[in-house]
């Protein structure tokens, strides 16, 4: 006597809770499903359905960003649905912002070598040219 058993489960998502991404670069979003049937997967954002477009390209597990901008940041939800249910898994993309120098933040030479009593050991400091008052200021330690 032979028996046949199958198996249905609701679908099981998985996705990294929080991604990064650094603009202009880049950037993939996974997602994956599991169950059976089989899920069908879906991105969301803020709510709202994940459309294709040029820069922006959407399958059922992937979502890839060809150039990240500010704009893109958000929570994304991928959510697999079958017959036995839906299960879904939110993902915060946070961009990293490319910080562009100006010339008020170009580094300016405080010191120079050979320094009074300078060499090995000794330190120099850098500046940016609008003074020491604008952020970053940069020590840099001579070997």
């Amino acid at each position: 006597c032979r028996f046949s058993v199958e198996v249905f489960g609701g679908p099981v998502v998985s996705a990294p809770t929080y991604a990064w991404a650094s603009e202009t670069y880049r950037a993939s979003l996974t997602c994956t499903g599991e169950g059976y049937p089989e899920p069908t997967l879906s991105w969301s954002n803020e709510g709202a359905e994940v459309p294709s477009s040029p820069g922006l390209s959407s399958t059922s597990a992937v979502i890839t960003f060809a150039s990240v901008r500010q704009e893109d940041a958000g929570t994304f939800t991928c959510t697999g649905t079958s017959s036995r249910g839906a299960a879904s898994k939110e993902t915060t993309l946070a961009v990293r912002q490319i910080l562009e120098t100006c010339d008020a933040f170009k580094p300016s030479v405080v010191s120079e070598w050979p320094m009074p009593g300078g060499g090995p050991g000794r330190t120099a400091a850098f500046v940016p040219a609008a003074g020491p008052a604008a952020s970053p200021y940069v020590l840099h330690e001579r070997s």
